[in-house]
Formats: structure tokens, C-alpha cells, sequence
């Protein structure tokens, strides 16, 4: 990976084949093998062992941190509930032990959680959802979600032109967070954090600049594995679960990126770096645009448009959607209402105003009155329907009606 800055005393670079990692894979090749169904196409004897050894070793890994991980949050729960229990404390007390026991639970519920992701990673249970991605709509929810921290503010550096990334837009807001997480987490003394991307070759590479205590060269190689928390004081600030990097690891490798490291030494900051593809080229002449953010309606969207011979493409928001009409000309356009950023009303709005003469058709959770289905309709929307059982199949066949398309014989 070339490196936006140079780091004199350290670089650790991890992609798909390193020894830590799951290797680089499609997302067809991340489902589950059911053993108990016959394959038209059956599975090697090698591949089936060693899928059994993943998931093995995930357990194993599972059982290691309820053994060890997990037990320090529950002494302190437990504890301080006994205490509570006692009666006999004040009630500033109390109050202090109530705000621990709700603070050791919400840690515990993130060690939970990030343990069962990383094996679904590990394992291949966990499917990718890859769509074009705006990496400038991605990075603006990611710092939103982190919050605000006067001590540690984060600033974008984004040039105004960056292409799409084919990516799992849920996935990668997991991995800024935690790297975001961790800046500010070893930034004690504060200073501003960094987030920015470049377009290099056919990638995008993405990265995470702290002024915080840095990392120690003999720690850098290590820092990606599973548990894995340096035993030096220097990064040894608070509670944590050595999980979050290692899952970062494992989501970019499925994307087929690579993830890197790097720091000057103790007191000099770190960054870290990752790298995601290009998006290829969207739909078709007879294309139509999904702007969806939910992936499992996206999906059920996908095939029913699929099962009359229409091919489409989806945006996971508003900003990613207008991105990809600088490039495409859809034939038509599903559009949710209800998005990260950037909302549907406004996306359509903006249509209207760019003159673009393309069926949209709405699909929405929301409870709209008369005036706003008007408004949607004069904006360019064609229907107006709401999200319940039977709303695809309706979408689909206003949208082939409007184009005047002949569903495939099947």
C-alpha cells in the first residue's frame, strides 16, 4: 500500500493472505455449506475439513473470551449489585454504582456482540452485501455517529472528486467506527483526528491519522490478531476486548482490501490505512436504480425485478444515488423515503429541478397525508406506495408498465 505519510520506525501492512486473515473472497464464496443438502457441484473433502477447523477454532476462540474477557465486567455487575443490594450505601453512592452497572453492561454487551461477529467473519456466515458507495456520504455518517469531543474533534480531508467503492456500506461504518473509536481512545491528551481518502490505481485508500500515545515497533505486527492488546502501558488505556481491529481485518480482507498500521513510536500518533475497489460500472440500458438503505429489502427487491428480466443496480443513500447519475441513465428508480443523509423527498426534489425525466416510483414506511403524496407525485413520482407485503411486486409491475417492458417467458 502506498502510504499518504511516512512513518520512520514502523509499518505493518495485512491483506487477504496474510496468516491472520480469511483469504480474499467473492461474496458468493462467504455463505454457509449445508452439508445435509446434495450439491450439484460437491464440495472437496479438503475444503469441508477445513471449514470444520474454522468454526472450531472460532468456538475455541468464543469459549476463550467468556472464560477470560468476559469475567471482569461480570465481577464488577455483580459486585456493585451486591452492594446496591446491601442497603448500605448513600445515595450519591447509588447513584455512582448505577452509572457503573449500566457502563460495565453496555461493555459487555459490545464484547458479546463483536466476538459473535468476528466469527460469523471467521466462519463465513456473514454475507456481504456489496453496492457502489459514496465514500463522502459514508465518511460524513461515520463521524456523526462518533459524536462530538472537543478534545478530540475529527477532520475530514476528502477531495471533492473521489469514484465509488463496491462495498458493504453497514460493514464499513463498523470498521471507521472502531478505528475512530480507538484514536480517540488513545488520544488522552486530545488532539484533532484526521479521516481522509485518495483514489490510488483501481482502489480507494482510506485513513485514520491520531496524535495520540502512538505504538511501539514490536507491537505493530500483532496488532490485528484476535485478543490482542499490547502489554505495554502505552495503549493499554481503559477496558477493551482486542477484537475490534481483528474484525476490521476480516471485514476489509472480504471486500479483497488490504489494512495497514503505522506510528513513530510512544507519543507520535498512529495511523491506520485501509483500502476498498472501485465500483464497475452500474446498470444497463434497461436498468433500474434501487435507492434502498436496508439490505434485505434491497434483495427482495432485486430478485423480483430479476424474475421478469429487469437488471438492477442499488444505492445505499441519497449522496451515493446522485453520484451514480453523474454516470448512468437508469430507465427507472425505486426510491425509499427514509435515509442516511441525504432524504428521499429531497433526492427527488432535486431531480425535479435537474430536469430528469426518469419513473420513480416510492416505497415507504411513512404515514404521508394527501398534500405530501402530491407533492412527491408533481417532484416526478409515478406511485406513491407504502413498505407491507405485496409492495415489490406492485413497484415492479408499475415500473414494467411505465416501460412499456415485455416480462421474460418463464
Amino acid at each position: 500500500m502506498e502510504r499518504f505519510g511516512s512513518f520512520d520506525t514502523g509499518w505493518i501492512g495485512c491483506g487477504g493472505e496474510a496468516d491472520m486473515t480469511v483469504p480474499r473472497r467473492t461474496p458468493t464464496e462467504l455463505k454457509v455449506i449445508d452439508f445435509g443438502q446434495p450439491r450439484a457441484d460437491p464440495v472437496p473433502t479438503v475444503a469441508i475439513v477445513d471449514k470444520v477447523r474454522q468454526t472450531v477454532r472460532a468456538d475455541d476462540d468464543l469459549v476463550s473470551l467468556r472464560t477470560h474477557e468476559l469475567r471482569t465486567p461480570l465481577a464488577s455487575i455483580i459486585g456493585f449489585a451486591e452492594l446496591i443490594d446491601s442497603g448500605n450505601i448513600t445515595n450519591e453512592q447509588r447513584q455512582l454504582y448505577a452509572t457503573v452497572l449500566l457502563r460495565e453492561g453496555r461493555r459487555l454487551t459490545a464484547l458479546i456482540n463483536n466476538a459473535l461477529a468476528l466469527q460469523r467473519l471467521e466462519t463465513g456466515r456473514r454475507e456481504l452485501d456489496l453496492a457502489p458507495v459514496d465514500l463522502h456520504s459514508l465518511i460524513r455518517r461515520a463521524v456523526l455517529d462518533a459524536g462530538v469531543d472537543p478534545l478530540r474533534p475529527i477532520r475530514t480531508q476528502l477531495p471533492k472528486a473521489l469514484p465509488l467503492v463496491s462495498a458493504d456500506a453497514e460493514a464499513i461504518l463498523e470498521v471507521l467506527a472502531n478505528f475512530l473509536s480507538n484514536a480517540r481512545r488513545f488520544s488522552p491528551d486530545g488532539g484533532a483526528i484526521k479521516i481522509g481518502a485518495r483514489r490510488s490505481g483501481e482502489v480507494v485508500e482510506i485513513y485514520i491519522q491520531d496524535h495520540g500515545v502512538g505504538i511501539l515497533p514490536a507491537a505493530l505486527p500483532n496488532l490485528f490478531r484476535k485478543f490482542y492488546r499490547a502489554d505495554s502501558g502505552v495503549r493499554r488505556l481503559g477496558p477493551g476486548s482486542g477484537l475490534g481491529l481483528a474484525m476490521n481485518h476480516r471485514i476489509i480482507a472480504a471486500h479483497g482490501g488490504i489494512v495497514g498500521a503505522g506510528s513513530k513510536g510512544p507519543g507520535k500518533g498512529a495511523r491506520f490505512e485501509f483500502t476498498l475497489p472501485i465500483s464497475p460500472a452500474g446498470v444497463g440500458a434497461d436498468g433500474v436504480l434501487i435507492i434502498e438503505d436496508d439490505p434485505a429489502f434491497a434483495s427482495l427487491m432485486k430478485a423480483e425485478f430479476a424474475a421478469v428480466g429487469i437488471n438492477t443496480v442499488r444505492a445505499p443513500d441519497g449522496e451515493t444515488a446522485e453520484h451514480m447519475l453523474a454516470d448512468i441513465r437508469p430507465r427507472a428508480i425505486v426510491l425509499d423515503l427514509l435515509l442516511p443523509g441525504l432524504q428521499g423527498e429531497e433526492f427527488l426534489s432535486r431531480m425535479a429541478r435537474d430536469g430528469a425525466d426518469v419513473p420513480v416510483v416510492v416505497l415507504t414506511v411513512k404515514d404521508l397525508n394527501p398534500s405530501e403524496i402530491s407533492r412527491l407525485e408533481r417532484a416526478g413520482a409515478i406511485a406513491v406506495l407504502p413498505k407491507e407485503a405485496g409492495a415489490p411486486q406492485a413497484a415492479v409491475a408499475l415500473i414494467a408498465d411505465a416501460l412499456d417492458f415485455e416480462p421474460e417467458a418463464g
